[in-house]
């Protein structure tokens, strides 16, 4: 089902009176000299991140490095203070000199014992080479024989509580015991950017103020004042113009490129409305010529119609006017014939109201009537061309329901009328099945009225169906059709508040929907 819709476009004539000046453009575009500035900030951020991750990736190396050669002359010295018989040589530990190079220490030999609560308690050797007064109350110094013990076992240096536990073998190749010991941490990532802290805002913003001085005094002022100007110029300001700058470089070839293009935009537009104008008012008389040509050709293809039934009551009245003109008929003859007459002409007088309501007036008259009404006269104009096409034709015009509009009854008429010629053309060219068939039919609903007009013809691709309300778009042959009729019924229904909906696929027959709001007096 297709909704065509009627939207007026953009009046070319229209320009801002008051275009926006180019100080509050500026300070509106100003957010460009604010990105660059917090590009160049964060350039110089991670040139300098990049510098910080490096020293204290180098400086955790150093660390490494210290603590395993550390590592090595500590193993080296305890191997050589133990005695053949496993016995430490106490005194030579403690005047080590080398201690002072770290800043915790535990030295056990392998007699370490768990007791009933799980804890392992040593049973021999136990050295804190450092003292124990330094320690703060939180040390876990379970947790540092748990690595010693773990160490011993599996021969790997174990990390625990800020050091590390390796084992300790004597000359015979055999674990002895276990150290646990620290180096100074010195200082670490945090701490060492706070340092660096000072010298990094300091590089930053000389860096950044100096950088964007100069790109907002060469090349961002410039820039802000084109895209103002731009601005008022796509606003319709079209003697805009910027001061080309002094400098023989690029942003001066730019300001000079865009006072000329504006010079060519604004010639380019005089030409535009001069022609735009013409072609506009080619256009209407076109259109209304057109919109003439078919209501003249929709009256000329119900002449024949209408012909044959003005003919039908001629001829019995011509022959009762005959009889009459003898004079010897008997009076109840007489009364007879003097009836036929005057039915005859009664017929002939319904059928010329009908037509007469079909052509336009000078002045339009809108008021509520019974769309009912304006059904029935179209329908009726159409009845010979159905019948002599062998259509099946279908009124059911009793809708439950109000079914008054408001409007013009002549115009909606002459909507309904093309809506059953453009079924009835689709029905020459033939039907999905049996013999061809025309229902009409009227629906009052959600404060519409509908009126209802369906075919079993051909019916159109979804592709051709948005384009069947296009001013003298047709599928016909040439000199068939002028594709006028369903603009038109589109044109009356949007004129009088109401919609045209179309529905069809190929081989499933053709359904067109006037819908018109119910008259304000009847919802």
């Amino acid at each position: 089902m297709s909704e065509p819709a009627i939207a007026d476009g953009p009046n070319d004539n229209e320009h801002p009176s008051n275009p926006k000046p180019l100080s509050e453009v500026r300070g509106v575009r100003f957010s460009l000299g604010l990105r660059v500035l917090l590009l160049v900030m964060a350039a110089n951020s991670a040139v300098f991140g990049a510098g910080l991750v490096f020293l204290v990736e180098r400086i955790s190396m150093e660390r490494e490095e210290v603590s395993e050669r550390f590592r090595k002359l500590l193993l080296y010295t305890l191997q050589g203070t133990i005695n053949p018989g496993g016995e430490l040589k106490v005194a030579s530990i403690l005047e080590w000199p080398w201690w002072g190079e770290f800043s915790d220490a535990i030295l056990v030999d392998r007699n370490l014992e768990r007791v009933e609560s799980k804890e392992l308690v040593p049973r021999g050797v136990f050295l804190n080479p450092l003292g124990a007064a330094h320690r703060s109350l939180s040390f876990d110094r379970g947790s540092v024989l748990e690595a010693i013990s773990s160490s011993m076992s599996t021969s790997e240096n174990i990390l625990a509580s800020g050091g590390v536990a390796i084992p300790i073998y004597d000359r015979s190749g055999e674990v002895w015991g276990g150290c646990w010991f620290q180096v100074p941490a010195g200082a670490g990532p945090r701490e060492l950017a706070l340092d660096l802290l000072p010298w990094y805002l300091g590089n930053t913003l000389l860096l950044s103020a100096a950088t964007f001085w100069v790109l907002r005094r060469k090349v961002l002022g410039p820039v802000q004042d084109l895209a103002a100007a731009s601005a008022r110029l796509s606003e319709g300001d079209l003697e805009v113009r910027l001061k080309v700058p002094s400098s023989s470089d690029e942003i001066a070839d730019l300001v000079q490129g865009f006072n000329d293009m504006a010079g060519e935009v604004t010639r380019a537009r005089v030409h535009l409305e001069e022609v735009a104008a013409d072609e506009r008012a080619k256009a209407r008389t076109a259109e209304e010529a057109a919109m003439t040509q078919r209501r003249l050709a929709a009256m000329g293809e119900l002449a024949a119609g209408i012909a044959h039934e003005i003919n039908n009551p001629l001829g019995g009245m011509r022959s009762a006017v005959e009889s009459l003109e003898r004079g010897d008929l008997d009076p109840e003859r007489r009364e007879r014939y003097l009836q036929l007459v005057d039915g005859g002409l009664v017929r002939i007088q319904g059928i010329v109201g009908k037509l007469l309501r079909f052509t336009p007036r000078a002045s339009v008259s809108e008021a509520p009537f019974e769309l009912k009404e304006a059904v029935q006269d179209a329908v009726a104009l159409i009845e010979h061309r159905a019948s002599s096409q062998g259509v099946s034709l279908e009124v059911q015009l009793d809708a439950a329901g109000e079914t008054k509009v408001q409007g013009d009854q002549s115009e909606i008429g002459q909507a309904v009328l093309n809506l059953l010629q453009n079924s009835l053309d689709s029905l020459e060219d033939g039907c999905r099945s049996g013999s061809p068939e025309l229902r009409v039919g009227l629906l009052s609903k959600d404060g519409e009225c509908r009126v209802q007009i369906e075919d079993n013809g051909p019916g159109v691709e979804p592709e051709r169906l948005a384009r069947l309300t296009d001013i003298f778009y047709t599928s016909k042959d040439v000199g068939r059709g002028t594709g006028l009729g369903l603009p038109l019924a589109l044109h009356v229904a949007s004129a009088h508040g109401g919609r045209l909906l179309l529905s069809s696929e190929p081989l499933q027959g053709f359904l067109a929907e006037l819908c018109l709001p119910i008259a304000k007096e009847q919802k």
